[in-house]
């Protein structure tokens, strides 16, 4: 599989005594490159392929593909796949699975979406499998001009599903997406060469809403569990995305049935349950913002709260087959002094004052670091990357608390004013990064009330599906105190003399 290339915004190329220079203020960023990987970057100011950059350095094509990867890896230069829409005979067949129960017009526009896809029809197979509805959606279903359509006798949810329809597929991929979903015409076509990548088992897309008519609709148009947000990225457990919905997932059938597909004793977070399977069995899953597919939420406020709270309690049932997977509170190392000092600021409010030195003292260390390094950023520049890592630091915990221990900690501050505080703090904090980082288009006091109630529904569901299985294990945290590399520092990046070497690093 082929790859195209860009250098990422805010990349700036200097030339220092020592070397080239590549830094970035945001993310702070600061590496030595050799010549060689400083033309490969001034090569790629532009979209350019594997092919074209070997082409105008003059270099073996495997060895420049190999470094540019790295320089991807690094956060320097942007990744996509060649897209060859016009040799159609080198698409895979893709057999398209839907289950329903209950929704006659939502199926109809969802096949009508899918018969507009731009793809080749002798490759595409559409498998539609009702779930035992108690309305006219078999007939419906049974009507509709598709390769198969399966209606079962009796109900067995939405994963049972989605394995009968996998189970009869013939594609080499099989694609997911939800009767309650329409398919942008370019769904395929967009995420299937993700696949071109062995070690790929599962791709997903970007999930949007259909509609952004109430405020709920425009809510969860940014802040949906199912929106991914706008960037490329690795799926794994315990990262910024740790799963894939249903609703726009695509997976490799020979993977699918190597795994046993879905697992069927799942009420809800079959499709986590899955592509942690996946990721557990050594394959690679891809996040993609493309290949679009348009959800539509529900509406009414008792629905979304009750649709919440079913979330909630999908993690009892996930932990327990997967107990390796504990919540992570992650605190870079630097940072464990500020976080300390802060938890002591709850019995002595002397300590808070002391707290912000820790940051001040970790932006003059970068800065002098970069002075050295031949990084020649401001003060200012250094000081707001700081900042910026520590917003973020922020989000993650307070986010993580007010979702799984806000309640409990609200009702125990009831008692003890500090811990109060902190309960509100954190609910707080989380809502109002959200808001002025997702741009939602809703007033403040809105979203704020809806991200809240999301938050109680999560955590109501949770605790009562933790009472109902007797199990504690949703609730209990792990702390990581991660030990990341600088983001400054004299690596190389060279290109290999020989196929045969292991790749370099910067």
């Amino acid at each position: 599989m082929e790859y195209r290339y860009k250098l990422k915004p805010h990349i700036e190329l200097k030339r220092v005594k020592g070397g080239v220079v590549a830094i970035s203020p945001n993310p702070l960023l600061a590496l030595r490159l050799n010549e060689t990987a400083a033309r490969l970057l001034e090569t790629c100011q532009e979209w350019s392929s594997a092919t074209q950059v070997a082409m105008a350095i003059g270099s073996n094509q495997k060895q420049v593909e190999r470094t540019l990867a790295e320089l991807a890896a690094r956060r320097l230069l942007l990744q996509q796949p060649l897209l060859s829409l016009e040799v159609n005979e080198n698409w895979p067949s893709v057999s398209v699975v839907v289950p329903v129960r209950n929704r006659p017009i939502d199926i109809e526009r969802c096949m009508q979406s899918l018969r507009a896809l731009d793809y080749p029809p002798d490759k595409l197979e559409i498998i539609v499998v009702d779930d035992a509805s108690t309305d006219n959606t078999a007939e419906v279903v049974r009507q509709l001009p598709i390769d198969q359509a399966i209606c079962m006798n009796e109900w067995g949810g939405a994963a049972a599903c989605r394995n009968v329809g996998a189970s009869v597929a013939k594609g080499e991929i099989i694609a997911y997406t939800d009767s309650d979903c329409e398919v942008t015409p370019g769904w395929l076509r967009e995420l299937i060469p993700y696949f071109g990548e062995a070690k790929n088992g599962i791709v997903g897309g970007r999930v949007d809403s259909f509609s952004l008519d109430t405020a709920i609709e425009r809510y969860e148009s940014v802040a949906s569990s199912l929106y991914m947000g706008l960037e490329e990225r690795e799926c794994r457990p315990n990262s910024a995305i740790p799963f894939l919905p249903t609703a726009n997932l695509l997976i490799r059938r020979k993977i699918w049935q190597q795994l046993g597909g879905f697992d069927p004793a799942f009420p809800i977070g079959e499709d986590v349950d899955l592509v942690w399977r996946t990721c557990e069995a050594g394959y690679k899953v891809q996040y993609v913002p493309r290949g679009a597919v348009l959800h539509k939420y529900r509406c009414r406020l008792n629905s979304f709260v009750k649709r919440k709270a079913f979330y909630g309690g999908s993690e009892t049932f996930l932990l327990r087959k997967h107990p390796t997977q504990r919540k992570l509170f992650y605190i870079p190392r630097q940072r464990v002094p500020f976080v300390a000092l802060l938890l002591l600021g709850l019995l002595w409010p002397i300590a808070l004052l002391v707290a912000p030195l820790v940051p001040l003292a970790e932006t003059i260390l970068r800065y002098r670091q970069l002075q050295r390094f031949g990084g020649h950023l401001g003060f200012w520049v250094v000081l707001t990357a700081t900042a910026r890592n520590y917003a973020s630091m922020f989000l993650h915990l307070c986010g993580n608390i007010a979702r799984y221990y806000g309640f409990l900690i609200l009702l125990v501050g009831l008692f003890w004013w500090p811990l109060l505080v902190v309960g509100l703090f954190c609910f707080g904090y989380a809502a109002l990064y959200d808001y002025f980082t997702r741009h939602p288009k809703l007033a403040l006091p809105i979203f704020v009330g809806l991200y809240w109630l999301e938050l109680m529904a999560h955590q109501v569901g949770m605790l009562g599906r933790c009472v109902e299985c007797r199990t504690l294990r949703p609730m209990i945290p792990a702390l990581k105190i991660e030990c990341r590399k600088s983001e400054i520092g004299n690596r190389k990046t060279s290109l290999p003399t020989t196929d045969h070497r292991p790749p370099t690093t910067l």
